[in-house]
């Protein structure tokens, strides 16, 4: 009975130390993306990558200490990894610029995920990919022209001075402000005089 429970014992300390070495394997596998593509990165750490435990550091904390990093090195461009997915960010203005400018046809799909039918309004330019990104920057690129924006100017600026007047009039230094509703107000308002022509009166 007893070498019977310790040969299942032997056996399932065999699987799983089997099982450690093939997803250790997997994960220095997959972390060589980058470097067999002679992309300067930073040495990702297991199971994490270069982002660190989501629970205890927000990605966008572990994503700006990565460029600085970058920045100081000197690197224009650096490979990255999210987990187990490789990713490039980019460190160089002219770069960034280009790629939002005279490249963004190459540079189509976002890396996040939207759900039309349960998220309708998650599906925004931030976030689409592929044609149907392309179709809606489309739609919306005429609206943003320097001309038009410079036409939005003027419209943006009496928002701010409605704004202005609301906080001097109604906000006191001791008294606590709920931010988040104040500049609800202050959207609802510009957007309704930008696109409608509305004055919402939002305050």
């Amino acid at each position: 009975m007893m070498s019977c429970l310790a040969s299942i014992l032997l056996n399932l300390v065999g699987v799983v130390t089997a099982l450690l070495a093939i997803t250790y394997a997997y994960f220095k596998w997959t972390y060589q993306y980058w470097k067999n593509r002679n992309v300067p990165y930073i040495e990702p750490t297991i199971p994490f990558g270069n982002t660190g435990n989501p629970l205890t550091e927000p990605l966008g904390e572990a994503i700006a200490e990565l460029y600085r990093k970058a920045k100081a090195k000197g690197w224009k461009y650096c490979g990255m990894y999210i987990s187990l997915s490789p990713n490039l960010l980019i460190v160089d203005l002219d770069l960034v610029k280009n790629i939002l400018t005279k490249d963004f046809q190459h540079f189509m799909d976002r890396g996040t995920y939207t759900n039309e039918k349960d998220d309708p309004v998650g599906c925004h330019l931030f976030s689409l990919s592929g044609s149907r990104w392309k179709n809606l920057r489309a739609k919306l690129s005429p609206t943003f022209t320097s001309g038009k924006l410079k036409a939005m100017f003027q419209t943006l600026v009496d928002c701010g001075l409605v704004l202005e007047d609301y906080i001097e009039s109604n906000i006191t230094p001791k008294e606590p402000v709920d931010i988040k509703d104040l500049l609800g107000c202050f959207s609802t308002d510009v957007i309704g005089s930008c696109a409608f022509g509305l004055d919402c009166n939002s305050f």
